[in-house]
C-alpha cells in the first residue's frame, strides 16, 4: 500500500519559496546596483569640523596683535630708537619738513600731517624768536603745483605775517630735505638747527641732516593720543608709517653708507 509523502504541502510551498528567494535576490541586488550608482555620482557634501588647536592660536595671536596695534602705549615701543641727539646745542633756525599736498576745491593746499608740523614749529620758532626754514618741493604733484615750502609759508603769512621765513623748494625726499637745506644754510652761516618733523619720521630726518654736518636738535611731533592704554584709531593707522621708516632706514644705510 502506498501512502502519501510524509509532507503533502512540501510540494506545494517549496517551489514558491524558491521563486520567492530568487525574486528577493534579484530585487535587493537591482536596488543595491541604484544605490551605488547614486552615491557614484552624488557629491560628497564637506565634513563640518570645528576648529582646530593650531587655528584657533592663529585666530588669538591675530587678535591679540591688532589689539596691542591700537594701544598708544605698545605702538610708541615700535618707533625707531632717536639714538644720540645734540640736545645742548642752541640753534640757530628751526627747520620744518613737509608733509604732502592737496587738491581742495580747486586750490592746493598743505597737507594734514605738513598742518600739524608747521604748527608745531612755528610755536618753536616764535617761543625762541628764530627764523623758519621750511623744507619740500613737489612730489607726485604737476610741476605748475606750488611747493610745499610755499604752501606752508602761505599758512605762516596768515598766523604771523612778522615771521622769518626762508624757503627750500627743490627737495622731494627726507634725504634731499637734507642736502638742499645744508646748502641753503650754508649760505647763511648757519650750523645749528632745531629738526620738526613726526616722531616716526624724525629719525630717518635726524640721522640725513647730521650726515651734512650740522648740529641738529630735535623737536618731535608725536601725534599718538597721551593715554597710553586706552585702545584708538589713531595708533592703529600709524603702524604702517613706522614700519615704513624701518624699512626707509634699511634703504638709506644700504644707499649712502
Amino acid at each position: 500500500m502506498t501512502g502519501a509523502p510524509a509532507d503533502s504541502g512540501a510540494g506545494r510551498w517549496l517551489p514558491a519559496l524558491g521563486r520567492s528567494a530568487r525574486l528577493e535576490y534579484r530585487v535587493g541586488w537591482s536596488l543595491s546596483r541604484i544605490e551605488n550608482n547614486n552615491n557614484a555620482v552624488r557629491p560628497r557634501l564637506p565634513e563640518l569640523r570645528l576648529p582646530g588647536v593650531a587655528a584657533v592660536s592663529v585666530m588669538w595671536v591675530i587678535f591679540i596683535m591688532l589689539l596691542f596695534g591700537t594701544m598708544p602705549a605698545m605702538v610708541r615701543r615700535l618707533y625707531p630708537p632717536l639714538l644720540h641727539t645734540d640736545e645742548d646745542v642752541r640753534p640757530q633756525v628751526v627747520v620744518v619738513l613737509g608733509g604732502g599736498q592737496r587738491l581742495r576745491k580747486g586750490r592746493w593746499r598743505c597737507g594734514v600731517i605738513g598742518l600739524r608740523r608747521l604748527q608745531h614749529g612755528l610755536a618753536l620758532a616764535q617761543q625762541h624768536d628764530l627764523p623758519l626754514l621750511l623744507c619740500g618741493g613737489r612730489k607726485h604733484v604737476p610741476a605748475q603745483a606750488p611747493s610745499e615750502a610755499a604752501l606752508m609759508a602761505e599758512e605762516v603769512r596768515a598766523r604771523d605775517p612778522g615771521q622769518r621765513v626762508w624757503l627750500e623748494e627743490s627737495s622731494r625726499t627726507t634725504w634731499e630735505n637734507a642736502v638742499e637745506a645744508a646748502t641753503l644754510l650754508a649760505s647763511r652761516g648757519v650750523q645749528r638747527v632745531l629738526l620738526v618733523t613726526d616722531r616716526p619720521h624724525m629719525t630717518r630726518a635726524f640721522l640725513s641732516f647730521r650726515a651734512q654736518d650740522l648740529e641738529v636738535a630735535v623737536a618731535p611731533l608725536d601725534r599718538l593720543p597721551a593715554s597710553g592704554w586706552v585702545p584708538t584709531a589713531a595708533a592703529l593707522a600709524l603702524v604702517p608709517e613706522i614700519w615704513y621708516e624701518w624699512l626707509a632706514l634699511l634703504w638709506y644705510g644700504l644707499r649712502w653708507r
